[in-house]
């Protein structure tokens, strides 16, 4: 294993509570890591502007599509899983997901 400098801004990075070190094997996974800090940005950037940058009522719906998509990418890993005999545990956040939207 290399020996490598960790910066001064993976650092503070990691000191978010929210911080997860995830280890990408495929370009899929990437891919999937990729999209989840871009959206990251763009959902919290939409929360902290309801009511003031964006409209309450559009907040709202473009917030529930996220969360559908989010399903619908579990609702995927699921019959993947199945199909391939490998065992999916759906993530507690999609469990409380599935809750703001009614599907649980």
């Amino acid at each position: 294993m290399k020996n490598r400098n960790i910066s001064k801004r993976q650092i503070r990075m990691l000191q978010n509570p929210n911080a997860k070190i995830i280890i990408c094997n495929t370009i899929e996974t990437k891919a999937m890591v990729d999209l989840a800090i871009e959206l990251d940005k763009l959902a919290s950037e939409i929360r902290q502007g309801i009511g003031t940058r964006y409209e309450l009522d559009s907040s709202a719906k473009i917030l529930k599509a996220i969360r559908k998509v989010l399903l619908h990418n579990s609702n995927f890993l699921d019959d993947l899983s199945n199909k391939i005999n490998i065992s999916y545990e759906e993530p507690a956040s999609i469990n409380a997901i599935k809750e703001t939207i009614g599907e649980n």
